[in-house]
């Protein structure tokens, strides 16, 4: 199973986010991956790429920028502290100085690491219109059956009876994540579900019989 796998029905199809506008001369993205030995950190431009279509949609298949980093590139905080790059954890939003001209690849002489909002951080948890369940997982190969698909499938078939959409998602564990997610929702050992309606956390649990009960205990 491939992490972040979603599935979506009864309203959920298209799991895409309207890109938001960005400025031309403020490039900013998601970092992604930093290769030290080509001196490269991968980051998510999807957004800003689509900053003069606001009625574009952003998919999975994002729009990549290579940063290439030097001794000379200034890496630091808003406040002006300054960091490592190595120090970047993924999924962190950056402002990359200069912003591209026409390549995909270019010198970066500043990497800025913004403030992000709730949103930014947990957007892959929240639902839209109805609820989504991810399965947090550190082995693919221990995850249950009971916990993938079929899991899926009757959670929808609980939720369809109350009128209520669903969605879900499985996301392998990633410590070097910019939010640290067995941290932040008191995990104990994995896998783990959880439940977010489009605002918050509503439930955990470890047992997939438990969220059946959630899910029938939901109130309209």
């Amino acid at each position: 199973m491939n992490t972040n796998e979603e599935l979506t029905r009864e309203g959920n199809e298209n799991d895409e986010s309207t890109a938001s506008p960005y400025k031309d001369d403020k490039m900013i993205g998601v970092a992604q991956i930093f290769l030290e030995d080509e001196g490269i950190l991968w980051i998510n431009t999807s957004k800003w790429e689509n900053r003069d279509n606001p009625n574009s949609t952003v998919t999975e298949e994002s729009q990549g920028y290579a940063a290439i980093i030097t001794e000379n590139t200034v890496i630091k905080h808003e406040d002006g502290t300054k960091i490592p790059v190595k120090a970047i954890k993924e999924g962190q939003k950056v402002l990359i100085n200069p912003p591209r001209e026409n390549d995909f690849k270019d010198q970066a002489d500043e990497i800025v690491l913004l403030e992000m909002t709730y949103k930014e951080k947990y957007e892959q948890f929240l639902g839209g219109e109805g609820l989504h369940i991810s399965v947090i997982y550190e082995d693919p190969n221990n995850l249950p059956h009971e916990m993938q698909e079929p899991m899926f499938n009757k959670a929808h078939d609980i939720a369809a009876k109350m009128d209520k959409s669903v969605s879900a998602s499985w996301i392998e564990y990633n410590k070097n994540y910019v939010v640290d997610y067995k941290e932040e929702f008191e995990i104990n050992h994995f896998p783990i579900i959880l439940v977010f309606d489009e605002e918050k956390l509503l439930f955990k649990t470890y047992e997939v019989e438990e969220l059946y009960g959630f899910l029938k205990d939901l109130k309209e």
